[in-house]
This record gives C-alpha cells, structure tokens and sequence, in this order.
C-alpha cells in the first residue's frame, strides 16, 4: 500500500459539468475555495454549450479553474468523460454541482468509490449507513 506524507500528496483532479447553471456551478467552486483543505488539486470546469459563456465568471470563483468549453452539450456522461481526459491528476472526483446544499439535508452524506492499480473498489458493506 503506498504511503503518502504532506510533501508528496498525488494530484486529485475534481471535475464538473456546468449547463445553463452559472450560479450553483460558481457556488460550488466558492465552497471549494472556502473549505478545502487538502493542497494538492486541480479544478476542472467542463461547460456543455450554455447560452453565455461563464468561463470569466467561473474564474472569478477560482481562478486556477480550468475550463473548458464544449461547442455542443454532450450531456453529463460525456462533459465528464472530457474533464477526465483534460485532467492531470492521479486520481479524480467527479462532483455535480446540485442546487441543494447540505445544510438543507443535514442527514445527507457521500459515498464514493475510489480506482486503484485499475481496478474499482468501493466500502466495505456495513462502512456506510443511511438514515
């Protein structure tokens, strides 16, 4: 199992796709901004054709975002699947950036798998609980 410390923490390339929705897209890289803690990240905005451009706006939020501009909307499968090839980490998180927050749903938690050597592996069965 590879071990890491502070000075050599992998890249984790976090990936959204952005339609028609400048507001919660920018409210998410906001709380990105504000609450994360671990150092070693790339942002990566993947707009699907929206109306305006927003990729100033976006910027403005987190300004080492990098964003990319579909010509088309190749819907949210395939504005991931460009952020993941544009992506430079060892590891990505895709997150969507949902209009509810947390605090609207205070039970609400994330599960997630993670890929390993290529291989998929996710929590251990009773790890996780839903109320």
């Amino acid at each position: 199992m590879r071990s890491f410390s502070l000075s050599n923490l992998p890249l984790v390339s976090v990936i959204t796709v952005n339609w028609n929705n400048t507001l919660v897209t920018c409210d998410l890289l906001r709380s990105i901004n504000e609450n994360n803690t671990y150092s070693n990240i790339e942002i990566i905005v993947v707009d699907n054709a929206s109306f305006t451009d927003p990729t100033e706006t976006f910027l403005s939020e987190y300004s080492s975002a990098k964003v990319i501009r579909n010509q088309e909307n190749l819907g949210f499968s395939g504005g991931n699947n460009v952020g993941i090839r544009a992506s430079k980490g060892e590891y990505f998180q895709l997150r969507a950036a949902i209009i509810w927050t947390i605090t609207d749903f205070p039970g609400l938690g994330s599960v997630s798998g993670f890929v390993t050597s290529g291989e998929a592996a996710c929590p251990e069965p009773g790890r996780a609980s839903f109320q």
